[in-house]
């Protein structure tokens, strides 16, 4: 009873409560992305009885993760058991925020709204503001929390693999190291890529984004694409089969593996 009640999200404050239903509602009503691919959550529904889910997608806007989670919610949600997202450990520190305290609230509030668990995390470009044990220790947090969904039926981690967002011209950077390790050690895991396309504010208010739904994909199948492309890392050839689902101009370091 102990450990379950320590991986429930805290009890959120009034301005978290208040800003996470603002984000929710402007998600629902403010942007309303064009979907393609989405008769693939058949198939996600399905496999999430029996086994675990990686989610990823390419990261452009800092609505991306809400509008993505807002389409989750309304086709797989009821087959999630265990939900782990991750989330910047610099928006979720009151005083680093690129708003202050506000990108804290809005992530705290969101987080419980939707009922996920939100995981601090220490960028690639932040380590250097933290001591290194202290990097570690939210780090390996994450990753066991991760590890630990992936473990069961149900389970779900939903990542952005380029470890932060291209905001200048929307091109695929390389993938951090470490989703790959994600497949390879859940229990009957499988990797989902999700491809937004216009997704960056204000444009896609004014726009609507469009949001490409891939098919599962197997450990062994994303190790024949590395074989093939020869490819070092699972999480590039993870890569390569989300570059497929986006124009040219977005495929960015993978373009040539297309």
């Amino acid at each position: 009873m102990k450990e379950r009640e320590k991986s429930q999200p805290a009890l959120p404050t009034l301005p978290e409560r208040f800003l996470g239903e603002a984000a929710c509602l402007a998600l629902e009503y403010g942007i309303r992305p064009k979907i393609e691919g989405e008769e693939n959550f058949i198939q996600t529904r399905k496999h999430l009885s029996e086994g675990s889910l990686i989610l990823y997608f390419n990261h452009c806007s800092i609505v991306d993760p809400g509008l993505l989670i807002e389409i989750l919610e309304k086709n797989i949600r009821s087959e999630i058991k265990d939900w782990v997202v991750p989330g910047s450990q610099k928006h979720l520190d009151p005083k680093r925020g690129d708003l202050g305290p506000i990108d804290s609230w809005v992530m705290q509030g969101f987080a419980h709204k939707k009922n996920f668990l939100l995981f601090p995390v220490v960028q690639f470009y932040d380590v250097e503001t933290y001591p290194l044990d202290e990097v570690t220790k939210i780090n390996m947090k994450f990753i066991r929390r991760a590890l630990k969904a992936l473990q069961s039926p149900g389970g779900v981690i939903f990542i952005a693999p380029e470890g932060t967002r291209n905001q200048k011209d929307n091109r695929l950077l390389k993938a951090q190291r470490g989703v790959g390790r994600f497949l390879e050690h859940g229990k009957n895991t499988v990797a989902q890529p999700i491809a937004l396309i216009g997704s960056g504010l204000p444009r896609s208010v004014i726009r609507r984004p469009k949001v490409v739904i891939g098919p599962i994909y197997t450990l062994e199948q994303v190790r024949e694409v590395a074989k093939k492309k020869a490819l070092e890392t699972l999480e590039n050839a993870m890569m390569v089969l989300l570059a497929q689902l986006l124009p040219q101009e977005y495929r960015g370091v993978y373009a040539h593996y297309c």
